[in-house]
């Protein structure tokens, strides 16, 4: 861990220069870059986003890495976001799809979809979760709730950031700005929850390119009732479920990801409150983060 650019003592730095590249990105035509591959527009307009979306990748990947933060962690703990994988499958258009109401035309730039959908997904969750959510952890620490503030907040700047489709979109640009944001949350809460960002990627890349799939290759109807109604109720339940996992993040996974010696005052933010995680000392008996020993049991 090098943090060159001292960036672990100036979280709100960190997040400016974040987005700032992150934006710088986003802006960069695409098409003409994927025209160097293709003369097919669609083909180029996928290729030319997956390009330019690895080259950012590369650098914030970087910055992460210099920084110190993490997001690799192994544990049973991932089998716990699984469900949230719901709201993502649930974004395929599986009922017009099965109905004819909609149909997939190209299916021979399937793989070229999914290739996009992840670069764009690694782009955005390294900025997001690997980057602005541990700087937000940063800014945060010594207050209360402070993993459920940073969660909060990187979540609504994500969000923020789809306002770039304004131009294009109209005030549907709006709607997305909301839903992305709830999206957001998702993937901030499983980084928190397990300590691990490829979750959160792949997550993101379903997401994606179930909701892609139809509009970019294909045509038809994406919206029927029995679809509304299917998708409210996997949100609200997802919702639900998010918000439970957030009360039991670990604080010991935050100081995982922001590399803290101290889990103590990772703790001391938590969003449910909870003490210290215990540790175990070098006699074998079990004490607090802090390091102190419990006192022992008053003998009958």
């Amino acid at each position: 861990m090098r943090d060159t650019f001292r960036l672990r003592n100036a979280p709100v730095y960190g997040t400016v220069l974040t987005l700032l590249f992150t934006l710088g990105i986003v802006f960069l035509p695409t098409e003409p870059i994927g025209r160097l591959f293709t003369a097919d527009e669609t083909a180029a307009r996928l290729a030319g986003t997956a390009a330019v979306r690895l080259v950012g990748t590369a650098f914030l990947l970087y910055l992460m890495l210099n920084v110190g933060f993490k997001g690799w962690r192994l544990s049973k703990k991932l089998l716990f976001v699984l469900p949230l994988f719901a709201v993502a499958v649930n974004n395929l258009p599986v009922i017009a799809l099965l109905s004819g109401a909609a149909k997939v035309e190209r299916a021979a730039l399937v793989p070229l979809l999914a290739f996009e959908c992840l670069s764009v997904a690694l782009f955005e969750e390294i900025a997001f979760r690997g980057l602005v959510l541990p700087f937000a952890l940063f800014g945060f620490r010594g207050r209360k709730h402070r993993t459920l503030l940073a969660v909060v907040l990187s979540s609504c700047l994500f969000g923020l950031l789809h306002l770039v489709n304004l131009p294009s979109a109209g005030p549907a640009a709006l709607l997305q700005v909301g839903y992305s944001a709830l999206i957001g949350a998702a993937c901030a809460v499983m980084t928190v929850y397990a300590g691990n960002l490829p979750a959160a990627v792949l997550f993101h890349a379903v997401y994606n390119f179930c909701g892609y799939l139809v509009p970019e290759l294909g045509a038809g109807a994406l919206w029927d009732v029995p679809t509304i109604v299917i998708t409210a109720v996997i949100g609200v339940a997802a919702a639900i479920y998010a918000v439970l996992l957030l009360k039991r993040a670990d604080p010991a996974v935050v100081a995982y990801m922001l590399r803290e010696t101290d889990i103590s005052e990772a703790g001391a933010g938590g969003t449910s409150g909870e003490n210290p995680p215990e540790t175990v000392l070098a006699d074998g008996a079990r004490g607090t983060a802090d390091g102190e020993k419990p006192a022992p049991p008053q003998e009958k």
